[in-house]
């Protein structure tokens, strides 16, 4: 038996400034933020088809720490549970290095990753991130500066990048 089938997922709910969601990890790390656009029970559906052989427990309060410094710089520093083919890998660990308060084109982050014609490749990487805010895949914006799409909408990502402005600038 593969060790991801017998692994326990524990989850909760959060409510932060951007909005409520769901938080769940592993014994390895945290593997799923995500914000809610929908019931808390379809947030827990996803969780469950995207975690398949892995048993799903609610835990209260169990993420308390790192909900209350999701939206800090040393909350990059949270060990990750990060589940996806190894250039997804790449990409998401990339998405970490960008400095709060800035921003990177697709194809800026493709480039760095040594994949300068890969910057398609690297925009479906983004979308596919399960872990937001501590993957900020709402850092990568279009090369046209403008905000570009969001898996749980440009209002919110918006929001986070005006906010994360703010807090860089003090």
């Amino acid at each position: 038996m593969d060790a991801n089938t017998s692994e326990i997922i524990s989850y909760d709910f959060f409510v932060s400034q951007f909005g409520r969601g769901l938080i769940a990890g592993s014994a390895a790390g945290i593997c799923d933020i995500a914000f809610a656009g929908v019931p808390h029970a379809e947030l827990v559906c996803e969780l469950e088809l995207q975690n398949p052989g892995r048993k799903t427990v609610y835990e209260p309060g169990r993420f308390a720490d790192i909900c209350r410094h999701m939206f800090l710089p040393d909350a990059l520093t949270c060990v990750l549970d990060m589940q996806g083919s190894p250039f997804q890998i790449k990409v998401w660990s990339e998405l970490r290095q960008i400095p709060i308060g800035q921003t990177i084109s697709y194809l800026q982050l493709a480039h760095r990753l040594g994949y300068p014609r890969a910057a398609r490749a690297a925009a479906n990487a983004v979308a596919k991130n399960r872990i937001a805010c501590l993957v900020p895949c709402h850092r990568v914006i279009r090369a046209d500066g403008t905000v570009g799409g969001y898996r749980w909408g440009i209002a919110r990502k918006s929001a986070m990048l005006a906010w994360e402005c703010g807090v860089a600038a003090n």
